[in-house]
């Protein structure tokens, strides 16, 4: 069986935007479209069907709360806490 590899705290889209909206000091605000335009769109700007369906299993599986767990096993495999997704979109807003 393959283990729970999480981070430390289990977040959705709308908990990204709010930690987004919160270090860029301004409101993000999180969109649901459907699948069929998420898919239209993505297909429209060139992005490989393979692409496409890779992303969609993944908000599929969101929705189904396949994320919504949390987990120590990578902590231990890694031998510290895992880079929370607050520290990973500081790094990436400030680049």
């Amino acid at each position: 069986m393959t283990p729970n590899l999480t981070g430390s705290e289990a977040i959705d889209m709308e908990g990204i935007a709010t930690i987004a909206s919160e270090i860029l000091g301004r409101t993000i605000r999180r969109i649901v479209v459907s699948d069929e335009e998420f898919r239209n769109r993505m297909l429209s700007q060139g992005v490989p069907e393979a692409s496409v369906n890779m992303r969609m299993g993944m908000f599929l599986a969101s929705r189904r709360g396949d994320f919504a767990q949390v987990d120590p096993t990578l902590a231990h495999l890694i031998g510290r806490p895992p880079v929370s997704i607050r520290e990973i979109l500081k790094e990436s807003i400030s680049h």
